[in-house]
């Protein structure tokens, strides 16, 4: 069975109302262990603990992004 997981929980870096820092770490566990990761640069952020630069992100930001996203484990990424 694969797991596809969407972290639905942030936009513009910020989380939705009603989430907090433990569906941070239970979304961050469960990326670890999906076969395909669906998200938006505000919860990549989240998932790596890296800091939100809103809109202005380089080639540079999102390649560093990128590899931090990779090493948490996912199979496949779909940003």
């Amino acid at each position: 069975m694969s797991l596809i997981l969407d972290p639905i929980m942030a936009d513009q870096g910020k989380l939705y109302t009603g989430f907090t820092s433990q569906h941070v770490a239970v979304m961050t566990q469960l990326a670890g262990q999906a076969d395909l990761l669906i998200l938006k640069v505000s919860e990549t952020c989240l998932l790596t603990q890296t800091p939100y630069l809103g809109k202005h992100y380089s080639e540079e930001n999102m390649k560093q992004l990128a590899i931090k996203l990779a090493a948490l484990g996912p199979r496949h990424i779909c940003h």
